[in-house]
C-alpha cells in the first residue's frame, strides 16, 4: 500500500514538472501578435487639404515678385504675418511661410543689396534649416564673397604654414637639442630659409582673380568698379610673373638636356606673359640657333653614300657586295660564315666592327643568348661610336629586351647595393637630400647628421625584415622581361627562383605561385603553401566587396581553381549562403530611420501596422535591421523574436513610398550640412523603374543590385551634434628614432582646398 502511494506521488511530481516546463516554453516562445501575422494595413492616405489663406497669399506674393510689383509683394507678406499672428492667438501652429516670404522680398532688392538682405534674413529665428542653408550658400557664392574668402584663406595659409614650419624644429631643439643639436638647428635654419618658397600666384589667388573678373563682367558700371579692377590687375600681374617663372624654369631644364623644341615653346610662353624679359629672349634666340643647326644636320644625313668603302680592291668590293646581299635575305648562320671568311681573307681594318657584328649572328641563330652578348661585346666600340656597326652593337647590348639577362643581373646588383646603402646610411643612401636652401649651406648642415645615421644602424637592421618588400622592384621588372623574352632560356631557373622569392616577400602569392610552377623541378610543398595563401587572400577580398556578383566571382575562383585548399570549405559555405540569400535588391531601412520618418511607413506608402513601430514589444516590434526592399514591390520585415516576414506592397503605394524616400533624402541634404551625397546607380535605376510603373522588369544581374542602407540621424552622427573647435589648432606629438628627435608642439590647422581648386592649379 505504501509502495502504491509513493508511485502516485512520483507521478504527481512528474506531471507538475511537465506542466511547469510547458509553461516556461510558452513564456519563452510567445505566439505571434496580430500585427506580426498581418504587418501591412489597407488604410489609405488622406487627401491633401485645399490651399488655405496663407498659401493663397504666398502664391500671390510669388507672382508679384516675378512681375516686379514690390508694393503688392510687401502687402502679401504682411498678410501672411497677420495670418500667422491670428493662428498663434488661436493656439494653432504658424503657416511656416513667413521665412519664404522674407526670402522673396530680399530677392526684390537686386544683387547689390542681397548680401545685406541675406544677413538680415539669417538673423531670423524662424528660418527653416533648408532655407537657411540655401541663403548662406547664395550669399557665400557671390563673386566678391568668394574672392574675399579665398584671399583670407591664402593669408591664413601662409601665416599658418610659416608658424608650423618654425614651431616644429624649435620644439625639437628645445626638447632634444642636447642629444642632436646639429639636426635640430638644421631644421630651424632650413625652416627660416624656405619661407620664400610660396608661389607668387597661388590657386586661391587665381580663383579670386576669376571671381573679380566675373563681378566686373556683371557690373561694369557699379560704384566700386574701379577698386575691384585695381585688385584684379594686381592679381593678374602676379599670375603673369608666376607663369613666366614656371615656364622659364622648365625651359632652362629643357636646355640642359638640349631639347630645343621644348625650349622654344616654353620661352615663347614666358615672353607672352612678360614681353620685356631679357632671359626669355636670350633663351629663345639660343633655341632658334640650335634648332637651325639640327635641321642642317638632318638634311645632311639624307645624302646618298657609297655602300662599299673606296679603299676596297675590285675583288674585295664584289665580295663585300655579296655579303651585303646575304645579310639582307640569307639565313643568319650563313651570313656569319661569310663574314668570318671575309675577315680571314684580309679585310680592311675599317670593316672590322661590321664583320664582327655579322659574326654575332651565328650564336644568335642557335639561340645562345650568352654567347651572342659576348660576341656583341667584342665589337670595338659601343653606344656613341662613330661607325654604324659599333653603334648597333651598343644599342643591342643596352636594350633591356634583347640583352635581358645582363639587365637582370645588373638590376640584382643595383638592388643589393641599395639594400646595403640603406642599412648603412639610412636616408643618406641616395646622397644628401636636396632642399630649397643654398646647396653649400645645406651640405654643411647635413654632414653632422651622418654620424647619427651611422649610430642608428642597429635599428635599421631590426627594421629590415619588414622593409624588405620595398626593395626588388627593378629586379622584378627585369626578371619578368627575361621570362617573357626567353621562356626556355638558359637562366630561366635562376630567374624564376628569384622572382618567386621576391613576390612571396610582397605577399603577392598568385605571382609567386606562377613562378614556382614554372621552375624545372617545382617544390610541391611550397606550391601548396602558395595556393593556400592565395585562397585565403581571395576569400578575404570577397568579404571586402560590396557587390554580390563580385563576391561570388571571388568565391567561385577559389572553388574552381583552388578546391584543395583549406579555405575552399569556407568559400563554399559563403558561396552557398550568398546564392541562397541573393535577391534583385537589398536596400535596407533601419528601425530608427522608420521611426524618424513615419510618413514612409504610414498609409499610402508601406502601410506598416503602427503597433510594430510603437516601441512596445508586447504587441510586436520591428527589429533593429528594419525593413529590406528585395526587388519589385517585395519587402521583408525583420521582427524581434520571430522569423522575418516577406510580403508585397501594392504597386501604387510602393511607387508613392519610393518618391517619399527620395524626397526624404533630398530634404536631409538640404537641411543638414553633415549629409553628403551618396551616389548609387543601381538604387537610382530601381527607384526610377518603380516610379515609372516598371516593377515587373527587375534586372536579375548581380551588378544591378543595391545594398544601400538608410540610417537615422543619431545612428550616423550620434546623439550629440559635434562642432568644429573654435581655435584651429592641433597638439602634435612626434618622434624620430633614427635622428633621436622628439617634439611636442601646436600646429595651426590650415584651410582645406576649395572643392574646385583643381580648376585653378
Amino acid at each position: 500500500m505504501k509502495k502504491k502511494c509513493r508511485n502516485r506521488r512520483r507521478l504527481g511530481v512528474a506531471f507538475l514538472c511537465s506542466v511547469a516546463l510547458c509553461a516556461a516554453g510558452c513564456a519563452a516562445h510567445r505566439a505571434p501578435k496580430p500585427a506580426e501575422w498581418s504587418p501591412l494595413e489597407s488604410a489609405r492616405a488622406p487627401h491633401d487639404p485645399l490651399p488655405d489663406d496663407a498659401e493663397r497669399s504666398a502664391a500671390r506674393l510669388a507672382a508679384a515678385v516675378l512681375a516686379d510689383r514690390r508694393g503688392d509683394a510687401r502687402a502679401e507678406a504682411a498678410s501672411i504675418d497677420r495670418e500667422d499672428a491670428a493662428r498663434e492667438a488661436r493656439g494653432e501652429k504658424p503657416s511656416g511661410l513667413a521665412d519664404n516670404a522674407a526670402e522673396l522680398l530680399a530677392a526684390c532688392d537686386g544683387s547689390d543689396a542681397f548680401a545685406e538682405d541675406a544677413d538680415d534674413l539669417l538673423d531670423r529665428d524662424d528660418l527653416d534649416p533648408a532655407l537657411r542653408r540655401r541663403v548662406e550658400h547664395a550669399r557665400d557664392s557671390a563673386p566678391l564673397a568668394v574672392a574675399d574668402t579665398r584671399l583670407a584663406e591664402e593669408t591664413r595659409y601662409k601665416l599658418g604654414a610659416i608658424f608650423n614650419r618654425i614651431i616644429e624644429p624649435a620644439s625639437t631643439l628645445a626638447m632634444t637639442g642636447a642629444l642632436n643639436p646639429i639636426t635640430a638647428a638644421r631644421g630651424a635654419i632650413s625652416t627660416l630659409l624656405t619661407a620664400w618658397t610660396f608661389p607668387s600666384a597661388s590657386p586661391r589667388e587665381r580663383e579670386a582673380l576669376h571671381e573679380y573678373d566675373e563681378w566686373l563682367a556683371r557690373h561694369p558700371e557699379a560704384p566700386g568698379e574701379r577698386e575691384i579692377r585695381a585688385r584684379a590687375d594686381e592679381l593678374r600681374a602676379k599670375l603673369a610673373r608666376e607663369r613666366a617663372t614656371r615656364d622659364m624654369r622648365g625651359a632652362q631644364a629643357a636646355a640642359d638636356r638640349r631639347d630645343w623644341e621644348v625650349v622654344d615653346i616654353l620661352a615663347s610662353r614666358a615672353l607672352r606673359q612678360l614681353p620685356d624679359d631679357a632671359d626669355a629672349k636670350a633663351l629663345l634666340a639660343k633655341a632658334h640657333e640650335e634648332s637651325a643647326k639640327e635641321s642642317a644636320r638632318d638634311r645632311a644625313s639624307l645624302g646618298v653614300r657609297a655602300l662599299a668603302p673606296a679603299s676596297l680592291a675590285p675583288e674585295q668590293e664584289a665580295r663585300w657586295l655579296a655579303l651585303a646581299r646575304a645579310a639582307a635575305n640569307a639565313p643568319l648562320a650563313q651570313v656569319a660564315g661569310q663574314a668570318r671568311a671575309f675577315a680571314d681573307a684580309g679585310a680592311p681594318p675599317e670593316l672590322a666592327p661590321t664583320l664582327r657584328l655579322l659574326e654575332s649572328y651565328e650564336p644568335l641563330a642557335r639561340g645562345d643568348e650568352d654567347e651572342t652578348a659576348r660576341a656583341l661585346a667584342r665589337v670595338p666600340e659601343h653606344h656613341g661610336a662613330p661607325d654604324t656597326a659599333s653603334r648597333q652593337a651598343g644599342a643591342a647590348l643596352a636594350d633591356p629586351s634583347r640583352n635581358a639577362y645582363a639587365h637582370f643581373r645588373a638590376a640584382e646588383s643595383a638592388d643589393d647595393t641599395a639594400r646595403w646603402k640603406w642599412l648603412a646610411l639610412g636616408h643618406f643612401a641616395n646622397g644628401f637630400p636636396h632642399g630649397t636652401i643654398w646647396r653649400p649651406l645645406e651640405l654643411v648642415l647635413d654632414v653632422p647628421g651622418v654620424a647619427t645615421t651611422l649610430a642608428t644602424i642597429p635599428f635599421r637592421i631590426v627594421q629590415y625584415p619588414a622593409a624588405r618588400p620595398q626593395f626588388g622592384g627593378g629586379v622584378i621588372v627585369a626578371g619578368e622581361r627575361y621570362a617573357a623574352r626567353h621562356p626556355d632560356g638558359a637562366h630561366r631557373e635562376e630567374v624564376h627562383a628569384e622572382l618567386e622569392e621576391l613576390y612571396a616577400q610582397r605577399n603577392e602569392y598568385a605571382a609567386a605561385l606562377r613562378h614556382a610552377e614554372a621552375r624545372a623541378e617545382p617544390n610541391a610543398k611550397e606550391i601548396a603553401q602558395y595556393r593556400a595563401k592565395l585562397a585565403d587572400q581571395l576569400v578575404a577580398a570577397a568579404e571586402k566587396q560590396r557587390r554580390t556578383d563580385v563576391r561570388l566571382a571571388y568565391l567561385a575562383m577559389v572553388l574552381r581553381d583552388l578546391p584543395d585548399t583549406p579555405a575552399a570549405d569556407k568559400a563554399r559555405k559563403k558561396f552557398i549562403a550568398e546564392r541562397a540569400d541573393a535577391s534583385p535588391q537589398r536596400i535596407r531601412m533601419t528601425h530608427d530611420f522608420l521611426v524618424e520618418h513615419p510618413a514612409l511607413w504610414g498609409p499610402g506608402a508601406l502601410g506598416i501596422a503602427p503597433e510594430l513601430l510603437d516601441g512596445k514589444r508586447a504587441n510586436g516590434e520591428i527589429a533593429e535591421d528594419g525593413v529590406t526592399l528585395l526587388g519589385k514591390n517585395v519587402i521583408r520585415l525583420e521582427l524581434e523574436g520571430h522569423e522575418p516576414v516577406t510580403t508585397r506592397v501594392p504597386p501604387d503605394d510602393f511607387a508613392h513610398f519610393v518618391a517619399l524616400l527620395e524626397e526624404t533624402s533630398r530634404s536631409h541634404l538640404a537641411r543638414d550640412a553633415r549629409e553628403k551625397a551618396d551616389p548609387d546607380a543601381a538604387r537610382d535605376a530601381f527607384f526610377d523603374d518603380t516610379k515609372l510603373g516598371m516593377l515587373d522588369s527587375a534586372d536579375p544581374r548581380g551588378s544591378a543590385r543595391s545594398d544601400a542602407v538608410y540610417e537615422s540621424t543619431h545612428e550616423k552622427y550620434g546623439f550629440v551634434h559635434s562642432r568644429d573647435p573654435i581655435l584651429p589648432v592641433d597638439i602634435v606629438l612626434q618622434g624620430d628614432l633614427e635622428s633621436l628627435g622628439l617634439s611636442a608642439f601646436p600646429r595651426i590647422r590650415l584651410p582645406e582646398p576649395a572643392p574646385d581648386a583643381l580648376l585653378y592649379e
